[in-house]
């Protein structure tokens, strides 16, 4: 049934694409032009800037959606998670998404893990949008990770609200989330990719008052 719904979704997604992503495109074109004019007052610039943002949340959302239903075959591969941190902090700072926040990183040097490195850097940007997005510019956000004789856990927490009891059971599948602009495709990318992966994702209320992220994964080969 999974199978079922994941495809149903793939399909969908892939319409979505093609008959939203173009009108989206042609928008956000249309914005930037009449920016470069510099000619709009000062209330139809706010106005651009909101149709601007808008669209931009259009083509994430379409890009959720296509991540949720394309087929995954991951090509693992020894690879260190810091290394990974690094790649998908930096990808959310050239996007403009982490808004002034610092994220501590983990201390620990070389924890291997048996990945697919740019799936599993889907699943990490994907983690940590949601942290910033749950959280305010002055609060933490912290990566940890932590390995033992057979496995290698990535975890973030963060300062927000936290995640009610009743609805951490049910994240990960889509369209559950807590943020009122959410659409609970994020976090349920990341279970397929861990699914795949022969890992597992975790999600409870962590040490510093917020939620607490876990994905755990196989060590790496010798």
């Amino acid at each position: 049934m999974e199978r079922e719904r994941l495809a149903a979704l793939g399909e969908a997604a892939g319409l979505m694409a093609h008959e939203v992503r173009n009108p989206v495109g042609s928008i956000m074109n249309a914005v930037v032009l009449l920016k470069r004019e510099g000619h709009a007052s000062p209330g139809a610039q706010s106005l651009l800037q909101i149709i601007a943002e808008e669209s931009a949340r259009l083509e994430h959302v379409v890009t959720q959606l296509l991540d949720l239903g394309r087929p995954l075959t991951p090509r693992p591969r020894n690879f260190t998670l810091e290394e990974l941190s690094e790649r998908a902090t930096r990808v959310l700072m050239t996007r403009g998404e982490l808004a002034g926040r610092t994220i501590e990183m983990s201390a620990t040097q070389g924890t291997v893990a048996w990945i697919d490195p740019d799936l599993l850097e889907l699943a990490l940007v994907n983690v940590l949008r949601n942290a910033v997005q749950s959280t305010k510019p002055e609060e933490r956000i912290r990566i940890s990770i932590v390995s033992t004789d057979t496995v290698v856990r990535w975890a973030v927490e963060d300062e927000g609200v936290g995640i009610p009891e009743a609805v951490v059971k049910r994240l990960g599948q889509p369209f559950v989330t807590t943020r009122a602009t959410g659409t609970g495709m994020g976090l349920a990318v990341v279970r397929r990719i861990m699914e795949a992966s022969n890992g597992q994702l975790t999600v409870e209320r962590g040490a510093l008052g917020g939620a607490e992220v876990t994905l755990e994964l196989p060590r790496g080969r010798d």
